[in-house]
């Protein structure tokens, strides 16, 4: 009994299936010798060296400049001690903030003395004149903060 294999060619590389009713070619099985031979998907040895050879090939990656940090602002910050009570915004973040004009919800990045974190509005004020922020006791204590002093920010 002779077995037949089904094989489409795409370009010049062509691809031995098994047989099919979709098969738009069909060949006798002696005629697949003479189809240029791929590498067998069952064998990761020989996809493994072909694959090294393309990186060998491959030009080395340009490097990647670091990512620029954002453009600051200063302005005078206070902290205070944020107690299970209610908030204007309604919760309470770790790293918590409060500001009178942002809306609740929008994240800030502060930096003092080399130390960066990012923090969230949730409540409002101060409500001394001359300061702009108030942290909470925990973003105060990660950035290494106490009394009154000016800090950068950013945000978005």
């Amino acid at each position: 009994m002779r077995r037949f294999l089904t094989a489409t060619v795409v370009s010049t590389v062509a691809f031995v299936l098994p047989a099919s009713t979709t098969a738009t070619t069909t060949m006798p099985v002696e005629t697949v010798a003479a189809i240029p031979p791929l590498l067998p998907a069952c064998c990761h040895q020989h996809a493994d060296r072909a694959q090294q050879e393309r990186r060998r090939k491959r030009p080395p990656p340009a490097s990647t400049p670091a990512p620029a940090t954002p453009p600051m602002s200063y302005a005078v910050a206070s902290w205070y001690y944020d107690t299970a009570g209610q908030t204007a915004c309604g919760y309470h973040a770790v790293y918590g903030v409060a500001s009178p004009y942002l809306a609740c919800g929008t994240r800030v990045m502060f930096s003092y003395h080399g130390r960066s974190i990012t923090a969230v509005v949730d409540d409002r004020g101060p409500f001394v004149a001359g300061r702009s922020w108030d942290l909470n006791q925990t973003l105060a204590q990660a950035l290494g903060f106490s009394g009154v002093d000016t800090v950068a920010y950013h945000i978005g």
